[in-house]
């Protein structure tokens, strides 16, 4: 499969959202290649001078995988055996929605905000997550602690 057509993870790792992909490979010089797509004969590719070929498949393929292979014919008519299969995988199915839960109970390293048990004359203040002996520092009265007293 070329690289612009393997939309995976990688380039090269037969996986695709693109169920007409064009695949390449290289045969005997200006050979004449037939293409397979599990087992059947889907189209046919000339290969250049220096044996390239590529062919852009002419009809979508279903989701899931599938088998490429190719014979190549010589201009004389003698046909060679087929290759070694090439697998791909179609995907053009997203995924479904994940889902969001909630919070972990330790979401955060920041300090967490309580309301009871504060200094006389705060609104509120702050302690660490853990729970701790000492009382957290009032800026000023009726303003909100922002630091743990030392």
């Amino acid at each position: 499969m070329s690289a612009a057509t393997d939309t995976g993870s990688s380039h090269s790792d037969g996986i695709t959202d693109n169920n007409q992909p064009t695949v390449q490979g290289t045969a005997e010089a200006n050979s004449t290649v037939t293409v397979y797509v599990d087992g059947t004969a889907v189209g046919t590719a000339t290969a250049n001078g220096s044996g390239a070929w590529s062919y852009n498949l002419s009809s979508p393929l279903a989701d899931g995988n599938h088998s490429i292979r190719a014979t190549a014919t010589d201009t004389a008519g003698n046909v060679s055996g087929q290759s070694s299969g090439y697998n791909i995988t179609i995907d053009t199915t997203a995924p479904n929605a994940p889902a969001v839960s909630g919070l972990t109970t330790a979401t955060s390293r920041l300090a967490t905000r309580w309301t009871a048990a504060r200094p006389p004359g705060c609104r509120a203040f702050w302690r660490t997550p853990t729970p701790c002996s000492r009382p957290c520092a009032c800026i000023s009265p009726m303003a909100t602690c922002k630091m743990p007293m030392a």
